[in-house]
């Protein structure tokens, strides 16, 4: 780990701990960086005192960057986000897909202005975002993991003869950053498949 990216993790860190209202990270994520910074210094330590310590000028370029990424990473999760489909907050399921580029392992989400532009970020968020890998059997592919947000209204109305709901391709379509992703160039769906349930990892 180099210069830069210590300073990024010991940033991320800070910004984490001081995130009180958790509108970036989950609350147990908080809670848990909190409770290491009060073991190992008896302190939390103010987002100033870390902005001092790695250099003014260089944390005023980190710092967004870092808040913009972590948007970024809650928006192809699904944080804190309501139905996709119809805006619903009833009973809230996630199941989740690959949005890959289609030519395994030839592309470079670093490299690429095209991929910030289409996706509305900054070249040095992109960078910090770093390149996905999507591994199948003889082929990895680059590409983001995004979590669709379905309510129990929606599963119904769209449930099979059998009464169950099953996630397809069709409804990739509805997550935010669908676009954008697709207009970058990845445009092969990779299934994931299992419903993450309330409750479950990080929930909903």
């Amino acid at each position: 780990m180099n210069d830069i990216e210590k300073d990024i993790v010991f940033l991320e860190a800070i910004l984490k701990a001081n995130d009180v209202a958790y509108e970036l990270w989950y609350q147990d994520e908080v809670d848990h960086t909190r409770k290491m910074y009060l073991n190992r210094l008896g302190f939390i330590p103010t987002i100033e005192e870390g902005r001092k310590k790695v250099g003014f000028n260089l944390s005023n370029q980190l710092i967004p960057a870092i808040i913009e990424r972590k948007k970024f990473e809650n928006v192809l999760e699904g944080k804190d986000h309501p139905c996709h489909l119809c805006g619903g907050k009833n009973k809230l399921k996630k199941w989740s897909f690959y949005l890959a580029f289609p030519e395994p392992a030839k592309y470079s989400l670093t490299e690429t202005t095209a991929t910030a532009a289409s996706l509305a970020i900054s070249a040095l968020t992109l960078t910090l975002l770093g390149e996905a890998l999507i591994r199948l059997p003889g082929q990895t592919f680059k590409g983001f993991n995004l979590n669709m947000v379905i309510c129990e209204e929606c599963r119904k109305k769209n449930a099979n003869f059998l009464g169950l709901f099953l996630p397809k391709e069709k409804y990739k379509v509805y997550h935010p950053l669908y676009d954008g992703l697709y207009k970058a160039g990845f445009t092969k769906y990779i299934p994931k498949g299992d419903f993450l349930f309330e409750g479950s990892g990080k929930g909903i």
